[in-house]
């Protein structure tokens, strides 16, 4: 799986390979040409990645020590445990740990699938995200650019 942070310092959403497969066949059996545009990334609700390279989970856990002092030390423990390591990958990465429903005999009957119970967790996660990788902010010109029907090409002088 490529690294989930894209060259502007932004982590990228998980991405289903057999999404991009259906994206695919159509090139494949058809000569026309094949248009796909994805709008709405800002709205509704996003996955947290399931994977992250280590370089990647460093600068999560440098992004805690930007937090307030009474959240750091839950943060960093919330950070660890929904985030494992995972050594037998080449290269080692992060893995995003499974929500599973308690077991009868486990000391933590804490039920993770509920989403109640899972947003809190949720929410500790994306905000140190957000810490460590600031969502890109648009200018105008770029915004204005974005919903034209006509291309903007800039000359230099």
């Amino acid at each position: 799986m490529p690294s989930i942070c894209d060259g502007a310092s932004r982590l990228r959403p998980p991405h289903d390979a057999g999404l991009l497969e259906e994206l695919r066949r159509p090139q494949e059996i058809s000569a026309e040409p094949n248009f796909l545009i994805l709008l709405g990334n800002r709205y509704g609700w996003q996955p947290l990645p399931e994977e992250i390279s280590v370089a990647e989970f460093q600068q999560l856990e440098n992004a805690i020590s930007r937090l307030a002092a009474d959240r750091r030390q839950s943060a960093a423990l919330t950070l660890g445990k929904w985030y494992r390591r995972d050594d037998n990958n080449v290269p080692p990465v992060h893995i995003l740990q499974p929500r599973l429903k308690p077991a009868t005999d486990a000391e933590d009957q804490t039920d993770f699938t509920d989403a109640a119970t899972w947003a809190p967790v949720q929410s500790v996660l994306w905000e140190i995200i957000n810490k460590a990788y600031p969502p890109v902010r648009e200018t105008s010109d770029q915004t204005e650019a974005a919903m034209s029907s006509t291309p903007v090409i800039t000359l230099a002088e």
